[in-house]
C-alpha cells in the first residue's frame, strides 16, 4: 500500500490493498472519479468481482463487511489536466474532493476512498 493509504487504513506499507479506480457517469456524462482502497486481508479476491455494482453492497454480501461509521472531509480544488480530461471540463474548473475513511462496528478501518466530483453539477447536504 502507498504510505498515506497504509497509514489511513492502519496497515504496513508492505500490506496489500485492492485499488478500485472508477469513472462514474450520470446520463452518459462523466461526473465522479473514484479511488477506493480496501485491505486485501479483509476482502481477498475483491479485484475479481463485478466492480461496476455498488461496492458497499458487494462488501456486505460477499465479505460480511459493513461500514458502521465514517470520517469524511470535503475540499474544493481546481481540476488539473488529467482530471479535466476524464471529466470533460476545462483545466482549473472547480471540483469537490471527498476523502472518506470507513470503519466496521469494531472500529477497524475497512476502506479509504477519494471521490472527485464535478463542481458544476453537485450540491452537498449533510445531516
Amino acid at each position: 500500500a502507498a504510505e498515506q493509504v497504509a497509514q489511513y487504513l492502519g496497515l504496513r506499507p508492505e500490506d496489500l490493498v485492492t485499488h478500485v479506480h472508477r469513472l462514474r457517469l450520470i446520463d452518459h456524462t462523466p461526473m465522479i472519479i473514484e479511488h477506493i482502497y480496501v485491505p486485501q486481508k479483509l476482502a481477498p479476491g475483491l479485484e475479481q468481482s463485478d466492480l461496476s455494482q455498488s461496492l458497499r453492497d458487494l462488501m456486505a454480501a460477499h465479505y460480511q463487511i459493513e461500514a458502521a461509521s465514517k470520517d469524511v472531509t470535503f475540499e474544493s480544488i481546481p481540476s488539473d489536466g488529467y482530471v479535466s480530461q476524464l471529466l470533460n471540463i476545462p483545466v482549473g474548473s472547480p471540483t469537490m474532493l471527498e476523502k472518506r475513511l470507513s470503519f466496521t462496528a469494531d472500529l477497524v478501518p475497512c476502506e479509504y476512498s477519494e471521490h472527485l466530483y464535478r463542481g458544476d453539477r453537485f450540491a452537498f447536504r449533510l445531516k
